[in-house]
């Protein structure tokens, strides 16, 4: 593990804009979560789609400094293992993000509502590969 206090660097990118990966720095001590939904004052990361909540989801570092990320929507936030199929996070239920895991938002979508999000995650130095759109 990294000595206590350096932060992880955590760079995501979205599937809406491949060429611009957005690099966070997470710490126990410090900012602890990357927020996601339409509330432009409340969310790092601001997702304009109609079944996007204000609150959508979170990846968050853990007191052992793992990335989790937790669902807190209304339709859902999927998780897409490197190389599986989409699951459905359940409510609340924080999951570990394995290197090439894609979160999806939303999981539920209505006819005509336009693509999905979905985000790459990568740790450290590395820059993620743009998703694919499921």
């Amino acid at each position: 593990g990294d000595a206590a206090g350096e932060p992880t660097v955590v760079t995501i990118l979205l599937n809406t804009e491949p060429g611009s990966p957005r690099r966070f720095e997470l710490s126990p001590t410090g900012k602890k979560a990357i927020s996601f939904g339409r509330a432009e004052k409340r969310c790092d990361v601001v997702v304009k789609h109609e079944g996007i909540s204000n609150a959508h989801a979170e990846i968050a570092l853990t007191e052992g400094g793992e990335l989790v990320v937790k669902d807190l929507s209304s339709n859902g936030t999927g998780l897409r293992p490197h190389g599986g199929a989409v699951e459905r996070l359940s409510k609340d239920a924080p999951r570990r993000l394995e290197p090439g895991a894609v979160v999806v938002l939303p999981l539920k979508l209505k006819k005509g509502a336009g693509p999905r999000y979905c985000i790459a995650v990568a740790v450290g130095d590395a820059t993620p590969e743009p998703p694919p759109d499921p």
